[in-house]
């Protein structure tokens, strides 16, 4: 049976400190936890905090037994200014040992960064051209992979065959390949069932 994953976002403790986020998650049962590095909302971890607070963050996980296995640092992808806050978020996501990101195209807590319309279809004109854009293209894992796709309610099992210049995800399902690139998408990578080659 394929191991099932159920864990906490610790922005469900919006407000609250990253002490008391893991100290509740870990009282209710749980073992996983998403942390949240979302700028200017819930900054629980942060590119920017220090090092010696990010590994008490750390030490404080492995003495309440959680594992952190996702970050959530949303940035506006389509924002080319907010490119280089995701590539750092990446290495945060990699400190921390973390499997997944979660990220967005839409700015869901700067104001002052939202984009809608036409604007977020110009931005995504300038993203082949903009710094970082080839470092994200290089480390991502996720190409090479088996995926479950998951939108708008819908699961679909997929591979995933690369990175657009674009940065937008090619993935193949039964109905041919497509690009991945409008709203909020979710992967999961696949288990191989026992006895497969990875």
């Amino acid at each position: 049976m394929t191991k099932r994953i159920i864990g906490v976002n610790s922005n469900c403790y919006h407000g609250y400190s990253i002490e008391d986020a893991l100290e509740g998650i870990a009282a209710a049962g749980f073992h996983y936890v998403e942390l949240t590095a979302t700028k200017g909302w819930t900054e629980h971890v942060f590119p920017n905090q220090s090092f010696e607070k990010l590994c008490a963050v750390k030490d404080k996980m492995e003495q309440l037994g959680l594992v952190p296995f996702s970050m959530s640092g949303h940035c506006n992808l389509m924002d080319t200014q907010r490119l280089p806050d995701f590539v750092m978020n990446m290495r945060l996501a990699h400190f921390f040992g973390c499997e997944y990101i979660v990220s967005s195209i839409g700015e869901a807590h700067l104001k002052d960064n939202a984009k809608t319309g036409n604007e977020l279809l110009a931005l995504a004109g300038a993203l082949p051209q903009a710094p970082f854009m080839q470092e994200y293209i290089a480390h991502n894992f996720v190409p090479g992979h088996d995926v479950l796709l998951m939108q708008a309610g819908h699961t679909t099992p997929a591979h995933a065959v690369r990175i657009t210049q674009a940065g937008h995800l090619v993935v193949r399902t039964a109905e041919g390949e497509r690009e991945v690139s409008f709203g909020e998408v979710s992967l999961r990578m696949q288990q191989k069932e026992e006895g497969e080659t990875v």
